[in-house]
């Protein structure tokens, strides 16, 4: 079993989850949603402490049946400290994932009864 880890400080305000979906346009990169090998994603929100995982074949079909309903966003982001790349994301709202037949929220409390 493979897991995707991706961290973010913002989730917390914004009640989305961030899935890249093209890494860098100029060259036309596909971004990790595609290219996963992972069988979980675990979403950490740094602020509240809280992970969110989920099946990566669960979050496909969520985000192929749904995806014109998600807001995409094009970015720009450093890559290699050297040039920005434009890419882009989609926000998948929480509430979404917390739907997923196998979804997990683990927190500080569940974590440490865990370990």
């Amino acid at each position: 079993m493979y897991v995707e880890v991706k961290a973010d400080s913002r989730m917390n305000g914004t009640g989305n989850a961030v899935v890249e979906t093209v890494s860098n346009f100029a060259t036309g990169r596909e971004g990790w949603y595609y290219k996963t090998k992972a069988s979980h994603v675990f979403f950490v929100d740094v602020v509240a402490n809280v992970i969110h995982c989920v099946r990566v074949e669960e979050l496909k079909e969520l985000y192929e049946t749904k995806k014109y309903t998600f807001r995409h966003i094009r970015t720009q982001q450093m890559e290699n400290g050297t040039y920005y790349k434009e890419a882009e994301i989609a926000l998948i709202p929480i509430a979404k994932l917390m739907e997923l037949p196998h979804y997990v929220q683990l927190n500080a409390e569940n974590v440490a009864a865990v370990a």
